[in-house]
């Protein structure tokens, strides 16, 4: 694989990647003194609805939207916190992937967990759901943190590079645990004074993240 991101590259003279961390893995690679600049996803304005998103108070409606793949995604994350949580709790998983059977076979009859499979645009669904929840034991840079800020919708995330790289350094995230997943999202739903300050930074790194991203990489490869 090295040898392939090595050839692939072997022809460039200046890159542009996603991310500190994958600037990082590159300068590794091709040596420090290669020119790597990074510009991150931003909220895509064009492909995401307008949020309308409101907080409701009960029930504690939790959405998951990710691949199905249990253990990357840590699904079964959730779902372990899910049984920490009181009855109010349901949570909603949307996505394919090849763990979906198995899960729907094994949970079917958990009232407070559902199954939606694929969604075209599954952004849509965020308006209406109380807290978005992306449990990732490994994720780049995932383009459903983003399309949560955009929506305005309460995000508990875990604490990987990945979203903090979305997030920021000051965020407080989940740690990567079924009980520290729980714990993290009942605070989010029953400390009022801690989800405004949770709000205010996601606002802030809302507008981080909105300009326009062709734009920008055309600056970062072409401007000195």
């Amino acid at each position: 694989m090295r040898r392939l991101y090595r050839r692939a590259c072997s022809r460039g003279t200046r890159f542009v990647v996603q991310s500190e961390a994958f600037r990082q893995r590159l300068l590794a690679l091709l040596g420090p003194d290669t020119d790597v600049g990074v510009v991150w996803n931003n909220c895509n304005r064009d492909s995401i609805d307008d949020p309308q998103h409101v907080l409701s108070t009960r029930p504690r409606r939790l959405l998951l939207v990710s691949r199905i793949d249990t253990e990357g995604k840590g699904i079964d994350l959730a779902i372990a916190a899910l049984a920490q949580l009181d009855p109010e709790y349901t949570l909603t998983i949307v996505g394919d992937g090849e763990d979906l059977a198995v899960l729907r076979s094994e949970h079917g009859t958990n009232e407070r967990l559902s199954f939606l499979g694929r969604v075209e645009n599954a952004s849509r669904l965020m308006s209406v759901y109380d807290m978005l929840v992306a449990p990732s034991r490994l994720d780049a840079y995932p383009n459903v943190v983003l399309e949560g800020l955009w929506h305005r919708i309460p995000i508990v995330a875990s604490d990987i590079e990945g979203h903090r790289s979305i997030l920021g350094e000051d965020y407080p995230l989940a740690p990567l645990t079924a009980a520290g997943l729980a714990q993290s999202i009942r605070r989010r739903a029953e400390d009022d004074a801690f989800n405004r300050e949770i709000l205010r930074l996601q606002e802030l790194r809302r507008e981080h993240h909105i300009f326009d991203w062709v734009d920008e990489c055309a600056r970062e490869l072409f401007l000195p």
